[in-house]
């Protein structure tokens, strides 16, 4: 079965974004108290940032290998994200529309039938 164009581009980029939002979630756990917020939500938020960008590593793993469920977990991640992005106002807009295509290319039934979503 040949590969659906885009799969490693939508790879790549969940590895890269689990990695740097796991990063911020270890840096928002170990740095101080800063701007007036309180201890208990810094620490909250840099825990699900780093359960956040764990599971996008995962999916690009799962992508990687050709996991099944790969698939729904990477839309589940794309949707966090996004309740994210407005939740805490993180100015990250551009991982907003990464994340819109990422959501677009999911839903494409190239992917679904490699990763055995769909019947050939």
């Amino acid at each position: 079965m040949s590969r659906p164009r885009g799969k490693t581009i939508i790879m790549l980029i969940d590895f890269i974004v689990g990695i740097v939002v796991t990063v911020e979630g270890v840096h928002g756990l170990v740095s101080p108290v800063g701007q007036g917020l309180s201890a208990s939500l810094v620490y909250a938020v840099g825990a699900t940032y780093v359960i956040i960008g764990l599971l996008s590593v995962a999916v690009g793993y799962g992508l990687w290998k050709v996991r099944p469920w790969a698939w729904p977990l990477g839309l589940w991640a794309g949707m966090v994200y996004l309740v994210l992005g407005v939740v805490f106002a993180v100015p990250l807009i551009l991982l907003v529309g990464i994340v819109s295509l990422v959501f677009y290319y999911y839903n494409r039934t190239s992917l679904k039938r490699y990763l055995g979503k769909v019947k050939p």
